[in-house]
């Protein structure tokens, strides 16, 4: 048996996960009140801008080691061609 060929996941002839009968239409008072209850939503708070972390002792000992190492290093050769 062959199988169907599907369009969209919209399309009305898709076998797959349409609905089986077709929605009912909302009436003025349920749009009204559904639109007054997602207007009613309290307003989030603002998160808090994060300040940078404290680095370590360890951290800042670490990247003033590899920094000299590169302040120190040899520029690269040139590459024969």
């Amino acid at each position: 048996m062959a199988k169907p060929k599907i369009t969209r996941l919209s399309d009305p002839s898709n076998p797959y996960g349409a609905r089986k009968t077709p929605t009912r239409a909302r009436t003025a008072d349920e749009k009204m009140d559904a639109a007054s209850r997602s207007r009613s939503a309290p307003e989030r708070a603002k998160p808090k801008p994060s300040q940078p972390a404290k680095k370590s002792q360890y951290m800042e000992a670490r990247e003033r080691a590899i920094n000299s190492r590169i302040d120190r290093a040899d520029p690269p050769r040139r590459s024969k061609k």
